[in-house]
């Protein structure tokens, strides 16, 4: 990949090889960079169909943020959301709300897309095979131990040094952190974060 938010479309070249090579049927883009490319791939005719996985409210998220300071670049990317809004066949969002922002800012008027939230309800809440005092015990945890785990990469923009800094005062100063990582994970690993008793 071409680094640099502001070269996001010199990796053309690398997504039309991979079209020409594999000819998928399909493309999900996360993101605004990611979809424009899979949309330039199926206006070539290389792929039929793309899907716009929205994470978030990318122009104005940049316009309040300046996640760049360039504003030639927000300004390109206020307009890339509404052109892969508009333009993918299919959308992903986080919420309703963001569905709403994209009626309301960028005149998406379609009814294809799915809502898939970021966070999972109580319902798909996996129990555990056996009792929780029973695995406390065997992680050496008391009944009374606050658990917290961070299963996520270790990227700058995650915060997992603020979470590493915040969760012993969320615990009342009690508990000093670990970061373990992931077994097997290299680059962007993902870590968990232990809670267990200082001192």
């Amino acid at each position: 990949m071409v680094p640099r938010a502001h070269n996001w479309s010199a990796n053309w070249i690398w997504l039309w090889l991979l079209c020409r090579w594999h000819k998928p049927t399909g493309i999900i883009g996360r993101g605004i960079f990611a979809t424009a490319l899979a949309l330039r791939m199926r206006n070539a005719g290389l792929v039929p169909q793309v899907c716009f996985d929205g994470r978030a409210a990318y122009g104005a998220e940049w316009e309040e943020y300046r996640v760049v300071d360039n504003d030639r670049l927000i300004a390109e990317c206020v307009a890339l959301e509404r052109e892969v809004v508009n333009g993918a066949d299919l959308r992903m969002s986080v919420s309703h709300v963001l569905v709403q922002h994209w009626r309301e800012r960028l005149g998406y008027r379609g009814e294809r897309h799915l809502v898939i939230p970021c966070t999972l309800g109580r319902s798909v809440e996996a129990r555990p095979t056996r009792e929780a005092a029973d695995l406390r015990a065997e992680l050496g945890w008391s009944k009374e131990d606050t658990v917290l785990v961070y299963s996520g990469t270790s990227v700058g923009w995650q915060s997992l040094d603020l979470a590493e800094r915040v969760a012993p005062l969320a615990c009342g100063g009690l508990y000093a952190p670990h970061v373990v990582p992931e077994p097997g994970s290299c680059g962007d690993r993902s870590v968990e974060v232990r809670l267990s008793r200082a001192g």
